[in-house]
């Protein structure tokens, strides 16, 4: 539940302006979930603290700093839809089109048999269309 207020709460800092407050709790969120032990039945989060800090990164014109953020995710948890499409976004955003093509060239494999309609996949296969 701790996390899960920290991140809430970062986001609530954020919506206030108070970009240093949501950053530091945002963190402290990422860093105490990966310290948290997880039962093997315990289900995972449903988005990731890392992902939520990730996501607050990109929100605030800051790839650089959330691209690594995001392949951590990854590491962790290979083939998260948000995740890949957060990494592939935040690659894009630095000049990184190599990277940026392989995150949207897995995250169009995952949503194969999703609809074809998602805004993340029409992104992704536009970005792979310019950038073969």
């Amino acid at each position: 539940m701790e996390v899960q207020c920290r991140a809430a709460s970062a986001w609530i800092a954020y919506g206030k302006g108070q970009t240093a407050e949501a950053l530091r709790l945002a963190r402290a969120a990422a860093d105490l979930e990966d310290a948290t032990e997880k039962h093997v039945v315990t289900p995972g989060p449903v988005v990731p603290a890392r992902e939520l800090l990730a996501e607050l990164l990109l929100e605030m014109g800051r790839p650089r700093q959330a691209l690594p953020e995001l392949e951590a995710v990854l590491a962790a948890s290979p083939n998260r839809f948000g995740a890949l499409y957060g990494a592939a976004r935040a690659a894009a955003q630095v000049s990184d089109l190599e990277r940026a093509a392989l995150h949207f060239t897995q995250l169009v494999s995952q949503g194969a048999r999703a609809d074809g309609d998602l805004r993340e996949l029409v992104e992704a296969r536009e970005f792979l269309a310019r950038h073969p």
